[in-house]
């Protein structure tokens, strides 16, 4: 018998999965010869009230990133930009 808590992650991830298919994000691919994918994780947040009390459970799927190399993995990066105004 799954805890709720068990319960309550899973359907946070199927959630972001959800929505990671709905904003076409998530799509299996072929892989070329020699290309290794980049790793995942899972990260779990639990966001709770003013008063504490827990509110959702959070699920995230993560590239790791920081694994690729550049020129093999990648050609450019981004940054994400803030403008004056919106500070």
């Amino acid at each position: 018998m799954a805890s709720a808590k068990a319960e309550e992650w899973k359907k946070a991830e199927d959630d972001e999965l959800r929505c990671m298919r709905v904003n076409n994000v998530l799509k299996p691919a072929k892989l070329p010869d020699g290309v290794v994918p980049l790793y995942t994780k899972w990260v779990y947040t639990v966001k709770t009230d003013v008063h504490g009390n827990v509110t959702k459970y959070k699920a995230r799927l993560v590239a790791k990133g920081y694994l690729q190399v550049m020129g093999i993995d990648y050609d450019e990066t981004f940054s994400p930009v803030t403008l004056l105004e919106t500070v």
